[in-house]
């Protein structure tokens, strides 16, 4: 019996090393991709890499989704972010995406609205899970939510890799694709929900020859300040600092002189909010 026992175990532990082996790291990535496998420029790797997955990495646009309006992000709102790919022959799939600076900073907040689809790894990236890597239709979609990051971010974008396997068992036959989507930041946002509806602020003309106006009208007293920045965030020109509490407002300024043709913002700030305006300067 004594014998029996030790022939049996050494033939488990030869299974075991055997298996072991054989076995292809391919496989243990079902349950998400490691951190940094975005194809980023600070990433500099995507899912085709030594003890991952072959084959060569192609570029393929517009797999990368969302409901930012063309209008740009807000600092602030949530968004939902959707990945779709579709390849005939394909019964399992992988994906991850991060939303970057070029230094590799995570720009804004990833949100998992699929627990069993989705994870995400190391604060930054957001990658399948085990259950939201098969398909059966040869189309696969993954979702999840970001929040945008603080005002004057700028454009952000989505680095995305994914992978469409076979399920062989190795990394024969896998596509690896790349994928990216740029978001633009809605820059005149803010006084809308100060003033009593969106008409009661004026701004005209714009493109600005040499004279411009503002009107507005506050939900209540409060004190103001106008200023005028070029699109690196220097201050051009301060053109109101009210040294009291104004309600309504009805303004004429001179577009400074010494201030070439081009695109500025123009801001203006309560006592609780702050809204700027893009305006054009023309000769």
């Amino acid at each position: 019996m004594k014998k029996y026992s030790i022939i049996t175990s050494i033939i488990l532990i030869f299974t075991l090393i055997c298996f072991s082996g054989y076995y292809n790291p391919v496989n243990s990535r079902v349950n998400g991709a490691p951190a940094g496998a975005t194809g980023s420029p600070s990433d500099g790797a995507t899912c085709s890499q030594t003890n991952c997955h072959g084959g060569a990495v192609v570029n393929l646009p517009g797999v990368i989704t969302s409901n930012v309006p063309v209008t740009g992000y807000v600092a602030g709102q949530t968004y939902t972010i959707t990945a779709t790919l579709t390849q005939s022959g394909i019964s399992r799939f992988g994906f991850q995406i991060s939303p970057q600076s070029q230094s590799g900073a995570l720009l804004g907040t990833l949100v998992v609205t699929s627990p069993t689809t989705t994870k995400i790894v190391s604060t930054k990236y957001i990658t399948q899970a085990t259950a939201g890597s098969t398909s059966t239709t040869g189309t696969k979609s993954w979702s999840f939510n970001w929040i945008a990051p603080v005002s004057g971010t700028g454009d952000v974008t989505f680095y995305g890799a994914f992978n469409l396997a076979n399920n062989n068992g190795n990394a024969s036959g896998d596509l690896i694709r790349t994928s990216t989507l740029v978001v633009t930041e809605n820059t005149s946002v803010g006084l809308m929900d100060l003033v009593k509806d969106p008409s009661s602020f004026y701004l005209f003309p714009n493109p600005i020859f040499e004279d411009f106006e503002i009107q507005f009208n506050l939900n209540h007293p409060q004190n103001v300040v106008i200023s005028l920045y070029d699109l690196s965030g220097k201050q051009i020109a301060l053109l109101f600092d009210g040294w009291c509490k104004v309600k309504n407002g009805d303004f004429k300024f001179q577009f400074p002189t010494n201030v070439q043709p081009g695109i500025y913002l123009l801001e203006m700030k309560t006592d609780t909010q702050t809204m700027i305006r893009k305006v054009m300067k023309i000769d």
